[in-house]
């Protein structure tokens, strides 16, 4: 909630072209909003030298840090972010960019004046038996949306009290990549008003437990008094007879499932028999979903050579070929006389949310493993860090946990979309068989929900899907 990020794209075009836009209207801007259309240049200038620093070391700023660091701590934020707002000056600045676009091959090229041109003709002269030596090119950096809203929304998110956000500098292989995420610690700062102010508030969703966050961080922390707090949840549409979810703790050879960071590469055997034995009792597509590219991409490297009876896709990394892979997923399993597809896909990707796998396409979903977020990640320690301050010791595991599980109930609702729809769910992992983990599951998951080994649990698949022919 309230998140929000500028790249280094987009302060490198927002500067430019603030810069040009000033230059081509500053006879006609009043004294005043001259000033400020310096202020918001200073502000991106101080930005991106920032962000554009390779030297810096920092990953992490409190809102008061930051500013500092970017020597912007003198500068009213509110007042800038207003006149962005009030002036549309991101809008303005689109309409002419768009009208007059900057040239690249300029930016980096310093003005200079009519007299210092002449003389540097008259060096020049002096030194032609030189060889010239080439201008270094300015970087082919391409524009993305308006990048002026980035930079307002950004700045906007400084005017945030300090305690209640952190600012990440995320950094990738090259510089086009470094972002600034602001990352809010806080929600219910942010809720306050709407908990005053409205007579009733819904919160809807479909895989919102566990609910504690809602409730916890989101309203009482507003204000709400608890006991105004209703919660309400419908049951399941599909009936429990159309849904087999079984966690298997055992493979084929007996041994604990357990596909924790320290064992997942030991795993590797034990996975190849079972998704191959998934594939021999299971027609439809199958949806297998992997904790992180890294293993998947490992046990694709394991697997590609074996034959599953079946076309295998695999979740792309760019978001512009998701569409394709899909289709041809679905092409496959619509194909006469077949029996289906194979489709290995990330817990928290592109095909985790938002996308349906009903009927046929989804007939059976694998899980593999529980998919904890990195716990060394800057930005999940200090979410943590947080709560443990605010809630107590024991409040940032807890919140560790909840990401894990609301991952998992994702992917699991991917699969039955209907009345009438069936399928199988696939818990690989025997800590799944824990209560605090299956209670952290839905309701309609729970109450059909079996433990099982890897003979039982293929018993009980043919089972489900026999009395379904």
């Amino acid at each position: 909630m309230h998140a929000a990020e500028v790249s280094y794209g987009h302060l490198y075009h927002a500067l430019h072209q603030m810069r040009s836009y000033k230059e081509k209207f500053s006879s006609r801007f009043s004294a005043k909003n001259l000033l400020m259309i310096n202020q918001v240049i200073y502000v991106i200038n101080q930005l991106f030298s920032l962000i554009d620093n390779e030297n810096s070391r920092i990953e992490i700023f409190t809102i008061d840090n930051f500013v500092s660091a970017a020597k912007i701590d003198n500068y009213n934020m509110f007042k800038l972010v207003s006149f962005c707002k009030d002036s549309r000056l991101a809008h303005k600045i689109r309409s002419y960019s768009i009208k007059y676009p900057v040239d690249e091959t300029t930016i980096n090229k310093p003005k200079t004046s009519g007299l210092k041109t002449f003389l540097a003709s008259i060096e020049n002269k002096k030194n032609n038996s030189k060889t010239p030596q080439p201008e270094k090119e300015a970087p082919k950096i391409p524009v993305v949306g308006n990048p002026m809203l980035a930079v307002i929304s950004f700045l906007e998110a400084l005017t945030n009290a300090c305690e209640d956000g952190r600012i990440l500098l995320k950094k990738g292989i090259e510089k086009p990549q470094y972002k600034f995420q602001f990352m809010l610690l806080n929600p219910s700062s942010r809720f306050e008003d709407i908990v005053k102010e409205a007579r009733s508030i819904i919160v809807a969703g479909g895989t919102m437990k566990p609910i504690a966050e809602f409730r916890d961080r989101l309203l009482i922390n507003a204000g709400a008094a608890p006991e105004r707090i209703v919660e309400f949840s419908c049951d399941h549409i599909v009936p429990p007879e159309n849904i087999l979810p079984i966690v298997m703790t055992k493979g084929a050879d007996k041994e604990s499932l357990l596909f924790n960071f320290e064992k997942r590469m030991s795993m590797g055997g034990s996975l190849k028999k079972i998704i191959l034995q998934v594939c021999k009792v299971v027609t439809g597509g199958i949806v297998v979903f992997f904790p992180s590219y890294q293993y998947e991409n490992w046990i694709w490297q394991q697997m590609k050579d074996l034959q599953f009876g079946r076309a295998v896709f695999r979740e792309p990394q760019s978001a512009s070929m998701v569409d394709s892979v899909l289709q041809k997923y679905e092409n496959a399993i619509k194909r006469p006389n077949s029996q289906g597809a194979l489709l290995f896909s990330v817990v928290g990707g592109k095909l985790s949310e938002g996308l349906n796998f009903s009927d046929d396409l989804g007939r059976c979903v694998v899980v593999v493993g529980l998919p904890y977020p990195n716990v060394k990640a800057v930005d999940l320690k200090e979410k943590m860090a947080y709560l443990d301050r605010t809630e107590g010791s024991g409040a940032g595991q807890k919140f560790y946990e909840n990401q894990c599980m609301k991952a998992v109930n994702q992917c699991i609702g991917r699969a039955v979309r209907h009345r009438n729809d069936f399928a199988a769910v696939l818990l690989l992992d025997e800590r799944y068989n824990r209560m605090s983990v299956k209670n952290a599951l839905p309701n309609w998951i729970k109450r059909s929900l079996k433990t099982c080994e890897y003979e039982e649990s293929f018993k009980q698949i043919t089972q489900f899907f026999t009395r379904r022919k």
